[in-house]
């Protein structure tokens, strides 16, 4: 849907009220829509050059623009869709972007480490702590404490979670209420890069996605049904074709899946998006506005007036086209 405002933005006869007149009308049908952020990181205080967000529609795979995000490398992303928020941690601080406009909110210090947002709160694990992050300040609450360093995480819909340790493979599940589930131990992946999401099409489903042990071209991922419990137990697991991805960097959660991004068979950047099961997918699409390829944040199905405020960032991006947006 993006993809067809956009083009109609380019337009020159499309006034700006028509265009937020047909984001009313498109945003009360009930098509899916994945808008696929992914941060790249050329940004260098030696310059200075800043890291920049890209926006893409993940149906057409349509640009839909960049905002500037600061000097530092970005370690995660996380979207908060009702609030029209992405959090960006980077240099030991959070900053907090208006996603449609580019703009910043605020900002907060805290160490870096892996982000996720889920059922309206930000978490963080850093060293052995998973903890809540509150939204105004920054400040911790210690949600869990691990025996072994926490390198990823992810939650299900019933808020039950796994912790990650790359180093050893370990990866333990818990209950919503930290209660411990499964203990198990990964095989086939390497020591770092690997990353955990939910899957969007099913709430119950996690996955595991990274650079395989062997041949870190190649990547391997593994699924999982978690419970309310924290106990899991493998759906499925396999790698992909090096033609396919030879380079991972990141995932989230997509409508049908995942969304994945890397290097494909070519050597470019690009976002693949894979269905539920990991064996097939639907789109593939190229991001060549990326430099140095970095995490992605997707936002899935935004309400009504997140897309109005989506499409009036896009127009105002538009406008200004290379114009960056000041920080």
């Amino acid at each position: 849907m993006l993809g067809i405002l956009t083009r109609l933005a380019y337009n020159g006869g499309m006034r700006s009220i028509g265009v937020l007149a047909f984001l009313v009308l498109a945003s009360m049908s009930s098509a899916s829509f994945d808008l696929v952020m992914v941060a790249d990181n050329i940004g260098s205080f030696s310059g200075p050059i800043p890291a920049k967000i890209h926006r893409y529609d993940g149906d057409s795979g349509v640009y839909l623009g960049s905002f500037n995000a600061g000097y530092n490398p970005i370690n995660d992303m996380a979207v908060n869709a009702a609030s029209g928020e992405l959090y960006v941690l980077g240099g030991n601080r959070v900053m907090v972007y208006d996603y449609s406009t580019g703009s910043v909110k605020r900002q907060f210090a805290v160490t870096s480490g892996a982000i996720k947002f889920h059922n309206g709160k930000l978490y963080r694990a850093s060293s052995s702590n998973l903890s809540e992050v509150n939204l105004q300040t920054g400040a911790l609450t210690v949600v869990k404490n691990w025996t072994s360093s926490i390198t990823d995480f992810a939650f299900t819909s019933t808020d039950s979670y796994l912790l990650f340790n790359a180093t050893s493979g370990s990866l333990q599940g818990f209950s919503s209420t930290g209660v411990a589930g499964s203990t198990l131990t990964l095989t086939g992946f390497s020591t770092s890069g690997v990353r955990l999401s939910g899957e969007g099409a099913q709430g119950g489903i996690l996955t595991v996605m990274g650079p395989s042990s062997g041949n870190g071209t190649i990547t391997s991922f593994s699924s999982y049904n978690v419970n309310a419990s924290g106990f899991a137990t493998s759906s499925v697991s396999g790698t992909f074709l090096s033609s396919y991805s030879n380079s991972f960097v990141d995932l989230d959660k997509s409508h049908l899946g995942n969304w994945i991004y890397g290097k494909n068979g070519s050597g470019l950047n690009s976002l693949f998006r894979v269905y539920s099961g990991l064996t097939n997918g639907d789109t593939n699409f190229a991001t060549p506005q990326v430099t140095t390829a970095g995490p992605i944040a997707v936002v899935l199905a935004p309400e009504p007036g997140t897309m109005i405020a989506l499409g009036a960032g896009v127009l105002a991006l538009l406008r200004r086209r290379r114009k960056p947006v000041s920080n």
